[in-house]
């Protein structure tokens, strides 16, 4: 698409081309990709959906952004979607939580970086 053109003073600008968002979803979590899969395809037909578990998340890491960046991911703590041993949350759990959703934002990065789209964490139901 053509951008548009404008004018400063004497000088004629022209716009860069209009950019569409890809249409695609990444997600990542230890398994299926549940109920975000279920309601993308029902709201958003269009969208193609990419959900990787965390060893297919390293690899899609280290093919498309490098060696560095997959030995960063490898070195985040643990997968985010770890959770709580319980429902009352004690200080050693909230620091360790703090830490548990690195590997995912690495993996987002990456994602929206190598494919553009958009994210959605794996627990999402859209509803429109």
């Amino acid at each position: 698409m053509p951008g548009g053109v404008t004018t400063h003073g004497n000088k004629r600008i022209e716009a860069p081309p209009r950019q569409v968002v890809p249409r695609i979803v990444h997600s990542v979590s230890a398994g299926a990709s549940g109920y975000v899969q279920q309601s993308v395809a029902l709201t958003n037909p269009s969208f193609r959906f990419h959900h990787l578990n965390d060893s297919e998340a390293h690899e899609y890491v280290r093919r498309n952004v490098g060696i560095a960046a997959a030995k960063a991911y490898r070195c985040l703590n643990a997968p985010a979607w770890c959770g709580f041993s319980s429902g009352l949350v004690s200080a050693d759990e909230l620091s360790r939580s703090l830490c548990l959703s690195r590997r995912a934002d690495l993996f987002r990065f990456a994602a929206l970086y190598a494919d553009g789209g958009v994210y959605l964490d794996a627990d999402i139901v859209l509803l429109h």
